[in-house]
């Protein structure tokens, strides 16, 4: 691990979606890497089988992943969301970086399970009052899966600023033993700040997260962090004995103003899920402040009205506020609708704001005329039989 980093490799972070675990989704980059470090979390809900996300190739500009059922069986996942998280390797220091981290790399030679939790030592290479540590097995040299975890003076404790211990941990597996692997760790100071071009929010939450099957979501406060995108979880400690780790939970688990979290168990040894609650370190990441906003959608339904009829302009953005010219209104939601009853046909501009600066959409409503079907009408008198009519 180096001590200093070269200047581009702040956070890459994202989303991919419909990755499963009959092949494997590669991920590419923006940047190239000397040496990276990738920490990735699932989301699903309790009516998915118990998933672990795997990783391997991860070099220059991309990594691959895929995610490993936990109850033994192979039938085909339908492909889920996963959270990822890249940084270079080194050492971040709040002077030269603006933050207090550490991105670390080394071979595991152990593996932790049910009945045997140790863990490997490590030594931060930065002080820390509040440390937030999430990790990665990023190697796949085992066919069968294995879980980052991670504690401080014993397995119910969960790191501090004076102890860490890091590895890898098979649950209730009977195949207790797993071949060397390569983990991935990031250890970041509790707080909020700006990564490179990213707001981020980090620390470790309440011991209330509960299992799949206890009553999930468990929430855990963002207090209006307004930007929230994407997050990656790692459990902390390990209270229950028969070993876990954290996932983000149900549908949208990221948002403003919460986390949905919850911890999962495999399925090897016994069918049930629920677990004893569990503290959850946490790194959430906002939109690029260097990035004006992005509009997803703008449309006008119908698009074609007659004179005196009316259309819907609806959009959807991530901006901090929403205007549309021609009267259609200012101030609006990031996402919304409203009504216009244009006299002629007219394009409507939706501009975006943010804090990097605008984004611009347009849309068109047609005003046709409305058709008009020329008739006479009268009266015919003195009508005889003449030319075949008959009176």
């Amino acid at each position: 691990m180096s001590a200093d980093i070269p200047p581009f490799p702040y956070p890459e972070t994202g989303v991919v979606s419909g990755v499963s675990n009959h092949n494997w989704t590669t991920v590419t980059l923006a940047h190239e890497y000397d040496s990276m470090v990738v920490v990735c979390s699932p989301n699903y809900d309790k009516n998915t089988p118990p998933l672990v996300v795997r990783v391997q190739n991860a070099s220059a500009n991309q990594f691959d992943v895929s995610v490993d059922r936990a109850d033994g069986l192979t039938g085909l996942v339908a492909g889920i969301d996963v959270h990822y998280l890249v940084f270079e390797e080194g050492v971040y220091q709040e002077a030269t970086r603006g933050v207090k981290m550490e991105a670390v790399k080394f071979t595991s030679t152990r593996t932790d399970r049910s009945g045997s939790w140790v863990g490997e030592s490590r030594t931060y290479a930065n002080t820390y009052s509040n440390p937030a540590v999430v990790g990665q097995v990023m190697s796949a040299n085992d066919p069968h899966f294995s879980v980052f975890w991670s504690r401080g003076t014993s397995r119910t404790n969960p790191p501090t600023g004076s102890a860490l211990w890091v590895g890898k941990h098979a649950g209730e597996d009977s195949l207790t033993t797993r071949d060397d692997e390569i983990i991935g760790y990031i250890v970041i100071e509790g707080g909020e700040g700006l990564l490179g071009d990213r707001p981020y929010l980090a620390g470790m939450g309440l011991d209330s997260v509960g299992g799949v099957e206890d009553s999930p979501p468990y929430n855990y406060s963002l207090g209006g962090f307004s930007t929230a995108l994407t997050a990656i979880v790692a459990q902390s400690a390990m209270d229950g004995g028969n070993g876990g780790w954290a996932v983000l939970c149900g549908a949208d688990p990221v948002s403003p103003s919460d986390l949905k979290l919850a911890i999962e168990e495999d399925q090897l040894k016994d069918a049930e899920r629920r677990h004893t609650t569990e503290q959850v370190s946490y790194i959430v990441f906002g939109a690029s402040v260097h990035s004006p906003p992005t509009i997803q959608s703008f449309t006008a339904n119908p698009d074609t009205i007659v004179t005196g009829g009316s259309s819907t302009l609806a959009w959807s953005t991530n901006a901090a506020s929403v205007s549309i010219d021609n009267g259609a209104g200012n101030d609006l939601p990031a996402d919304g609708s409203v009504s216009v009853s244009p006299t002629e046909t007219t394009t409507y501009t939706l501009t975006a704001t943010g804090p990097a600066g605008d984004s611009t959409a347009q849309a068109t409503v047609t005003v046709a005329e409305a058709l008009e079907i020329p008739f006479e009408t009268g009266v015919v008198s003195n009508v005889s039989n003449i030319s075949g009519v008959r009176k």
